[in-house]
């Protein structure tokens, strides 16, 4: 089983390897090795350094580009015949995290500490418009 990577560490980087990962040995390997059993994937989602700008926003690019490349492997996945029923992003909300505190965040929007404001990051408008696009 070491030979499959079902859940490396990203650290806040992203990882072409990882990726390809995803689709051809934890995804592929559940349809194979386990009668293509039902596969949620949960908490998918990055550690970034966000830059707030003047107005609020938000614009991680990289976090975009992970969420599309990650939901373009599950799709490859899904037409590919493996039986994959949710994803979700990780996540909705920031909290404290035991490896980066509060530096890095991985949620899609955005939360002003002392506020309490939250606001979509680019992110979570691209998520969303991306849901919209594919409600069936």
């Amino acid at each position: 089983m070491n030979q499959y990577i079902l859940f490396p560490l990203l650290k806040g980087k992203y990882d072409e390897k990882y990726i390809e990962s995803l689709e051809k040995n934890a995804l592929k390997f559940t349809k194979e090795e386990f009668n293509n059993i039902h596969v949620y994937i949960t908490e998918n989602g990055m550690a970034a350094a966000d830059i707030e700008s003047e107005n609020g926003e938000v614009i991680d690019l990289s976090r975009v580009e992970y969420l599309r490349t990650h939901l373009e492997m599950v799709n490859n996945a899904v037409n590919e015949g493996c039986n994959i029923k949710g994803y979700f992003v990780w996540s909705l909300m920031n909290n404290y995290e035991w490896a980066y505190g509060y530096t890095k965040r991985f949620c899609i929007s955005r939360v002003n500490y002392t506020t309490f404001e939250r606001k979509l990051k680019m992110s979570g408008e691209y998520y969303s418009e991306l849901i919209k696009q594919h409600k069936s």
